[in-house]
């Protein structure tokens, strides 16, 4: 069974791959997760432009049905799902309904500038 296959305590799950404020907090906080004891898998909806994190991305559009089917998919195998960002809201509340696993949303900036969209 490959790393890609093994259950896991705690998925992250970031917006883009690209080093911005959210994704480097989750990236940063990856290890951190791990040397407490918790198996952690930290994925981004869509990959990021240049400077990236070496991180997986699941799809080509943020809400995009294949990029919310490969974050059920990796949702489903977690205890809990940390969404960090905004689009990570809807796409991890999607993507958990239904399935019994919870999502914590970390909020990072003021919800009032980006909900609307």
């Amino acid at each position: 069974m490959g790393t890609e296959d093994r259950p896991v305590d705690v998925l992250q799950v970031v917006t883009t791959t690209g080093r911005r404020g959210a994704e480097v907090f989750a990236h940063a906080l990856h290890p951190e997760l791990e040397r407490r004891g918790l198996s952690v898998r930290t994925v981004a909806l869509v990959p990021g432009v240049e400077p990236t994190l070496p991180l997986a991305s699941l799809g080509h559009r943020r809400l995009g049905w294949a990029t919310l089917h490969a974050l059920r998919r990796e949702a489903r195998r977690a205890s809990v799902v940390i969404a960090h960002g905004s689009t990570t809201l809807p796409a991890s509340a999607a993507a958990t309904l239904l399935t019994g696993v919870p999502f914590v949303y970390r909020n990072i900036g003021d919800p009032f500038f980006w909900s609307t969209t």
